[in-house]
């Protein structure tokens, strides 16, 4: 879907529960906090592409937080929209990590990895 702000921050309490023998990251109060930052970068028809930066790192984050705000990833079968899915001949999350900058643990040095959107994904972009 289109989100109603282009840009902004998602922040929450996320806690871990088991169901089904299926691990799941709820909201709750009692959960440790998290934050992402989303962006719009662009917009097709019902779906929108976006730029996700994350504060903190919590398992499912992304994902969660998508999902709360009303447009959960496509192709996520565990918080995903199942209608939605099935339009999409996908076999994984609609998720790509296109950039990671981390700090090298014995020289402290920054370190920043580049990927490309894979060529399954990109054909399901109009």
């Amino acid at each position: 879907g289109k989100l109603k702000n282009k840009s902004g921050t998602l922040s929450s309490n996320l806690e871990r529960f088991d169901k089904d023998f299926e691990t799941k990251i709820q909201v709750s109060d009692e959960g440790k906090y998290c934050e992402t930052k989303y962006k719009v970068l662009k917009e097709f028809n019902d779906l929108t592409l976006l730029e996700i930066e994350l504060i903190t790192g919590r398992m499912h984050q992304i994902r969660v937080h998508l999902k709360e705000l009303g447009n959960p990833v496509i192709g996520d079968k565990l918080y995903g929209d199942e209608d939605i899915n099935k339009n999409f001949k996908l076999n994984r999350q609609f998720l790509h990590a296109y950039k990671v900058i981390f700090n090298h643990p014995v020289t402290g040095k920054s370190i920043e990895i580049e990927s490309k959107l894979p060529e399954e994904l990109k054909k399901l972009l109009p």
